[in-house]
């Protein structure tokens, strides 16, 4: 993704939550190094020395594409893809704890509790040993966010949400699912799908 440098908001700007030198970015502008391509290497490599660890979330329905963008995103910049939909289908496949709380607010159409959302995300990045994070299906709410922000210490760098025409959703969903008894499309209604998650972009 190719990050815009507004060469008119004094010394610094912020991406993603991220604070960049403004006189670095235009150094890169100068007779010296006109290099597009040396622009971004120098803010990839701020980037990921600005802090320790790094959270990327997307967004949208699960046929808009979530799962392919945060592949290319795991494997270009050594991010660890989670799926949240993902965890809670492994749950339910496991018929662990978690999973029969899971299918029981399925099958009585239920939301399914924040708390147990967290919980598995939670677990899910602090038994990793990799720093970063691009998790696929999370937040629905900005809730849902500062709750996993405060529960593993590491805020949000950029939040994406990923929208196409419901047409092109309907063929996707008829495509790769199997149809309204699918988990992960349940999982993602019960959750809300993406009307609260705007909010968080």
């Amino acid at each position: 993704t190719r990050l815009p440098v507004p060469l008119d908001l004094g010394e610094s700007w912020q991406a993603g939550g991220v604070a960049f030198d403004l006189n670095i970015c235009k150094a890169f502008f100068s007779k010296k190094a006109t290099s597009q391509l040396g622009l971004q290497k120098s803010l990839t490599q701020q980037f990921f020395t600005s802090k320790p660890r790094h959270m990327i979330y997307l967004l949208g329905p699960a046929a808009a594409g979530r799962s392919t963008v945060a592949a290319a995103i795991a494997n270009k910049y050594n991010f660890r893809h989670i799926n949240v939909e993902q965890l809670m289908c492994n749950e339910l496949a496991a018929k662990s704890a978690i999973g029969d709380q899971i299918d029981g607010c399925l099958k009585g159409k239920k939301p399914i509790p924040q708390e147990l959302v967290l919980s598995l995300v939670h677990d899910a990045v602090q038994q990793d040993t990799c720093p970063n994070f691009v998790i696929d299906g999370f937040p629905s709410s900005t809730e849902e966010m500062t709750g996993i922000e405060q529960a593993v210490g590491v805020p949000c760098d950029a939040a994406v949400l990923l929208t196409c025409s419901d047409e092109v959703l309907a063929e996707r969903r008829e495509l790769y699912q199997s149809g309204d008894t699918d988990p992960a499309r349940l999982i993602e209604e019960s959750r809300g799908a993406i009307a609260d998650r705007k909010s968080v972009v």
